[in-house]
C-alpha cells in the first residue's frame, strides 16, 4: 500500500475558490504534494465546491470549499493519505544551515528547501528603487574593502607585528564577507546580521570609552608615565637583587656581575628612550583617536600594542637570556653523551655509539665543567625573565580572546532568540489538531527555538577563526630547551 503525504501551508483560505500550486515529489513508496503559495509553480489541485471539470487521470488535489473535504485524484483506491498543515511563516524564516544540521527525514526537507527557495524567488521578483540603490551601495561598499583588504595583505610583512593592524585587516574581511552574503541571499541571515550588530555595538562602546580618554587625557599619560616608570624601576630593583645573593645562593659572582650589568644597560637604555618620547604621548594619544574611534575591539587591539612596546625590553632580555641558556643546555647534553660515548647523527637523527679520542675527552671535559658551573648563574636569570614573559604572554592572550569575544558576541541572535523569532528555530515538531480547517488534516508541524548555545555555535561568521588553544606540552618543552616562546 502506497503512502501519500500532503503538505498544506497555514496561511491558505480553504473556504473560497483558488487553484492551489505546487510540486509533486516520488519516493520509494511514497507519494508527497507540496502545496505552496506562489504562482510561480505548476496548478497541483484545486479548491472549489465541485470536482466535474477536475481531470482525473492528473495527479490532483481537490478540497471542497464548504466541507473542507480532500481527495486526490490520479491514485489508488487503497493509497493511505495523511494531510499535514505547516508552519508556513515558521519554515519560510527559519535558518537553512542550522535546520540540516538535523536528520528531520526527506519529506520535511524538501519541504524546507521548497519554502526557502520560494522565498528567495519572491524576493528576486520584488525588486523595487531603494532596493536597487541598496544594491548599488553594497556593489560599491565591497569594491573599496576588496580594494584595501588587498592593500592591507601585501603590507602583511610589515602589519603582522601589529595587534591593531591584523585586527584592521579581519576586520575588513569580516565585514566583505558579511556584504557578500546580504547581496547573495538578499536578505539579513543571522550571519550578516550578527556581524552587523557586533559592529555596531562594538563602534558604540568604542565611542563611550574614546569619550572618557579624551575627557581624561591628562590623568591617563601622568597614570601611564608613573606605571612605566615603576615597571622600569621594578626590573631594576629586580637585577640588583640577582647581581646578589638572591636566596642565599652560591652564583659565579664575575659572570653574574657581567649579566647584571650588561641587563641594566638595557633597561637604562630603555629608560632614556620613553623619558625622550614622554612629550610625544599628547600627540600619540591623538593620533590614536581614529583607530579607537572604530570600536572597543580596535582599543583592545591598541592597548595590546601598547603592552608589547612598554615591556619591549622585558622582550630583548628574555631573548639574551633564552639564548645564552639555550647554548649552554644543548652543550652540556651534547657534552654528557660524550662521557658515554655516544654523538647525535644529524643524518639518521638518532643518537648512535661513538669512539672518542684521548684529546677530545679532555677538551670536552673542561667545557663540561665552564658550562656546568657558571649554569646556576643564567639559569637563574633565564628563571626569572621567562616567568616575565610567560605573564606578558598571558596578558596578550587574554586582550586578544577579549577582542574574539566582541567581534563573534552574537547580539543579532540574541535578540531574536529573546522574541523567539522563527529565525532561530530548527527543530521539528509534530503536534495534533482538533479544529482544521480541511476535513482529516490532524497533523500539524512546527518548529521549536533551538538552545540558546546551539544558535550561537551554528551562527558564528565563518571568516572568524577560535584562538588555538596552547599545548602545555610544548610550551613545557620549549622553556625547558631554551627555545623562544
Amino acid at each position: 500500500m502506497k503512502n501519500v503525504f500532503i503538505f498544506i501551508p497555514d496561511i491558505l483560505g480553504y473556504d473560497q475558490t483558488r487553484t492551489l500550486r505546487g510540486f509533486v515529489k516520488h519516493f520509494e513508496n511514497t507519494t508527497s504534494f507540496y502545496i505552496l503559495t506562489e504562482t510561480c509553480y505548476p496548478i497541483i489541485g484545486f479548491c472549489n465546491d465541485n470536482t466535474s471539470h477536475n481531470n482525473h487521470s492528473l495527479s490532483q488535489i481537490h478540497v471542497d470549499c464548504n466541507t473542507g473535504q480532500i481527495s486526490v485524484n490520479g491514485i489508488d483506491k487503497d493509497a493511505k493519505i495523511t494531510c499535514v498543515m505547516y508552519d508556513y511563516v515558521a519554515f519560510k524564516r527559519c535558518n537553512l544551515s542550522m535546520f540540516n544540521r538535523n536528520n528531520h527525514g526527506e519529506n520535511f526537507s524538501t519541504l524546507i528547501h521548497a519554502v526557502q527557495n520560494e522565498k528567495l524567488t519572491s524576493s528576486i521578483n520584488g525588486h523595487s528603487f531603494s532596493f536597487i540603490m541598496l544594491f548599488v551601495a553594497i556593489n560599491i561598499l565591497l569594491r573599496s574593502l576588496s580594494n584595501f583588504h588587498k592593500l592591507l595583505k601585501h603590507l602583511r610583512f610589515m602589519l603582522r607585528y601589529s595587534a591593531t593592524a591584523l585586527h584592521l585587516q579581519q576586520t575588513v574581511y569580516t565585514l566583505k564577507w558579511a556584504l557578500k552574503l546580504l547581496k547573495r541571499r538578499q536578505s539579513v541571515s543571522l550571519y550578516a546580521g550578527n556581524v552587523i550588530m557586533s559592529k555596531i555595538t562594538d563602534f558604540l562602546c568604542g565611542l563611550v570609552v574614546l569619550y572618557f580618554i579624551v575627557l581624561y587625557k591628562a590623568v591617563i599619560i601622568h597614570l601611564a608615565s608613573e606605571i612605566t616608570e615603576s615597571i622600569i624601576q621594578a626590573l631594576e630593583d629586580l637585577l640588583n637583587f640577582l647581581m646578589g645573593s638572591p636566596a642565599g645562593l652560591k652564583l659565579n659572582s664575575t659572570f653574574n656581575l657581567t649579566l647584571g650589568t650588561f641587563f641594566s644597560y638595557h633597561v637604562t637604555l630603555w629608560r632614556a628612550f620613553l623619558h625622550t618620547t614622554t612629550p610625544l604621548l599628547h600627540l600619540a594619544l591623538y593620533l590614536l583617536v581614529f583607530p579607537g574611534a572604530c570600536g572597543l575591539s580596535f582599543q583592545v587591539a591598541l592597548l595590546s600594542d601598547l603592552v608589547a612596546f612598554s615591556s619591549f625590553h622585558i622582550y630583548c632580555i628574555y631573548v639574551y637570556a633564552a639564548r645564552l641558556y639555550g647554548v649552554q643546555i644543548k652543550g652540556l647534553i651534547s657534552l654528557w653523551r660524550l662521557f658515554i660515548g655516544r654523538k647525535y647523527n644529524p643524518l639518521r637523527k638518532r643518537v648512535d655509539s661513538h669512539q672518542y679520542t684521548h684529546n677530545q675527552l679532555f677538551v670536552g671535559t673542561l667545557v663540561f665543567t665552564v658550562l656546568l658551573f657558571l649554569f646556576p648563574t643564567t639559569f637563574l636569570y633565564y628563571a626569572v625573565f621567562a616567568v616575565l614573559r610567560i605573564v606578558l604572554l598571558l596578558l596578550n592572550g587574554l586582550l586578544l580572546r577579549l577582542r574574539h569575544c566582541l567581534q563573534c558576541f552574537p547580539m543579532y541572535m540574541m535578540i531574536l532568540w529573546l522574541k523567539n523569532s522563527p529565525s532561530v528555530r530548527g527543530a521539528v515538531k509534530l503536534s495534533l489538531m482538533h479544529n482544521s480547517p480541511v476535513e482529516g488534516c490532524e497533523i500539524y508541524v512546527s518548529l521549536l527555538t533551538l538552545p540558546f548555545w546551539d544558535n550561537m555555535r551554528n551562527t558564528l561568521p565563518e571568516t572568524l577563526t577560535s584562538v588555538k588553544p596552547v599545548s602545555l606540552k610544548v610550551v613545557f618543552r620549549a622553556i625547558v630547551m631554551g627555545s623562544l616562546i
